[in-house]
């Protein structure tokens, strides 16, 4: 009897451990270039998406670079709570988003002269 209740409790263990480090990995904050990358994506679309699907927009983009709306949630409280490092990640978003801009004017004006 006095086996069996231990091989219980650490099978409860390790499903309890198992969880944390689940729940743990949920929350690690995404590298600069990712996020970077996926919140260029949300809000790019966003405006041409219908607001009703804008939720299904964020779980396709989030899929797309295998991250969760935790990671992506936790990631811009991580910047919105140091003011510096917002401005810093800000002005590189806006530079990505420059940049995916002049891309789709050179594939705009390459298809009107084909």
């Amino acid at each position: 009897m006095n086996i069996q209740f231990f091989r219980r409790l650490m099978l409860l263990a390790i499903i309890l451990l198992a969880a944390a480090c689940q729940k743990s990995a949920e929350l690690t904050r995404l590298d600069e270039t990712t996020f970077i990358q996926v919140y260029c994506d949300v809000v790019g679309y966003a405006d041409i998406i219908e607001p009703q699907n804008r939720q299904a927009l964020r779980d396709s983009v989030f899929e797309h670079h295998g991250i969760t709306q935790p990671q992506f949630d936790f990631t811009v409280k991580h910047y919105s709570d140091d003011p510096q490092s917002w401005q810093e990640i800000f002005e590189k978003i806006l530079i990505e988003l420059e940049k995916r801009s002049e891309a789709a004017d050179s594939i705009r004006t390459k298809m009107i002269a084909f």
